[in-house]
């Protein structure tokens, strides 16, 4: 199982759409709103690397709602 740790900032005003864009993506396993530089924490789960890169390429940085994005891989083992 790989697992990431995804930091996003909305288009202003899109805040929740984004959200709930955010919650109709079953990889996402927990979903933290913040205040600050960013609008959400997420938790991703997949079972390879490459589904992992997909999930967030494909289904989460490519919303229209998604203006800014952070990534950070969890090592294996951690």
């Amino acid at each position: 199982m790989q697992k990431a740790y995804v930091l996003l900032t909305a288009v202003i005003g899109r805040e929740e759409e984004m959200l709930d864009e955010m919650n109709s993506i079953p990889e996402i396993k927990e979903i933290h709103r913040m205040m600050g530089v960013y609008d959400l924490i997420l938790l991703v789960e997949a079972d390879s690397q490459d589904s992992l890169k997909q999930v967030i390429q494909q289904r989460i940085r490519s919303l229209d709602s998604v203006h800014g994005i952070i990534m950070m891989v969890v090592c294996p083992g951690a």
